[in-house]
């Protein structure tokens, strides 16, 4: 019998995202600045409003004690670098993220598979003016969407741009990328997914979107580039700390 020689398909990548919020007990907020770095630290001083400042402290240390879970380090350890547009990434360690928030909640997203970007985007759902996705849509999406009257209209604005944003963030490349340079579905009950990116038909077959309801009221989306798979997605808690290795 001839030998089966066809390549072995690719494991879906594995992606964590982790939820939490930036509420935080004042008692606690003392251990959780111990855990930031000295620039974090100035930079929460320097924030003007005391919520303002609480979540930053929370989401900072919050995301170093995840990262110190996965890492095996003192959340403290832990080192910065910053991409040209500001995405951060993990000095000399195996692992990629990046960092969302909305309100008092925040959404990362971790792979040990460095080979890929990952952008998320929380929001929350709140009146938005009718003329917004003309000025930040392409025009295959405003077409869509000019369709849609009511909750569905602004649902579907805010799947596409949840969506549009993640894969901003996975690039690293700020706001430099065009929002109406590709297109993604919007429409609710239309599953996630990039249709076009730029002038290459064949662009769209590395990426893939996922989209889920973090919490009533809030939508999200987590865009992956690198591999044309779905990813198996994890959902955790600040409780599972210790539970991952």
């Amino acid at each position: 019998m001839p030998q089966d020689t066809s390549p072995t398909p690719a494991a879906p990548p594995t992606i964590d995202v982790w939820q939490w919020q930036l509420t935080t007990a004042s008692d606690e907020l003392t251990g959780l600045l111990a855990l930031l770095s000295v620039e974090e630290r100035d930079r929460a001083q320097r924030l003007v409003h005391e919520q303002h400042k609480t979540r930053f402290i929370a989401g900072r240390a919050r995301l170093r004690q995840i990262i110190g879970n996965y890492l095996n380090v003192s959340p403290n350890e832990i080192s910065f670098d910053y991409g040209r547009h500001g995405k951060p990434a993990i000095v000399g360690a195996p692992l990629s993220f990046n960092l969302s928030h909305a309100g008092e909640t925040a959404l990362a997203a971790f792979t040990r598979d460095t080979s890929l970007e990952l952008g998320i985007d929380v929001e929350e759902i709140r009146p938005i003016e009718r003329d917004l996705p003309k000025r930040y849509f392409s025009a295959n999406e405003y077409a869509e969407i000019a369709a849609l009257t009511g909750d569905a209209w602004l649902a579907a604005f805010f799947n596409g741009w949840t969506r549009k944003e993640a894969v901003v963030k996975a690039l690293g490349s700020g706001l430099s990328l065009g929002l109406a340079e590709f297109d993604v579905t919007l429409t609710p009950g239309t599953p996630p997914r990039l249709i076009r990116f730029g002038k290459d038909p064949t662009a769209t077959q590395s990426w893939s979107l996922t989209a889920f309801e973090p919490l009533p009221g809030f939508v999200a989306a987590l865009a992956i580039h690198g591999s044309g798979y779905t990813p198996e997605i994890t959902h955790r808690q600040l409780a599972d700390i210790q539970s991952i290795s």
